[in-house]
């Protein structure tokens, strides 16, 4: 599955999304419902562990938090060769580079799904 794939298949997802925890669980419950393969809290180092994998694409759930650090958190996991592009699944505005060291991002804001 590409990533532009992943990405529309997420944004079509109907995800609660007052906590974390709530919107990693629906996601979970989401694509083990299409038989769409994840590992669950993934490790790419012993320092580092994204909310899920799909193949080499990193997906990270955020709620809340500073724009500033979760980019960064985004970088940290791009750098890693086992991940070909992030999607950042979120309840608030934040934004992307369309690319970040040659890897793909996107963004999907959980709450469009619900129009």
């Amino acid at each position: 599955m590409t990533i532009d794939e992943l990405w529309l298949h997420i944004k079509h997802a109907r995800l609660h999304h007052t906590t974390e925890e709530e919107m990693q669980w629906d996601l979970l419950q989401y694509f083990e419902a299409r038989g769409i393969p994840c590992q669950r809290e993934a490790r790419l180092s012993d320092k580092e562990r994204v909310d899920f994998l799909v193949g080499d694409i990193a997906v990270e759930c955020k709620t809340k938090g500073p724009a500033g650090y979760v980019f960064r958190q985004v970088k940290r996991y791009l750098k890693h060769e086992c991940v070909s592009g992030v999607i950042l699944v979120t309840s608030y505005h934040m934004g992307l580079p369309e690319k970040v060291g040659g890897k793909k991002c996107l963004v999907v804001k959980v709450g469009q799904a619900w129009l």
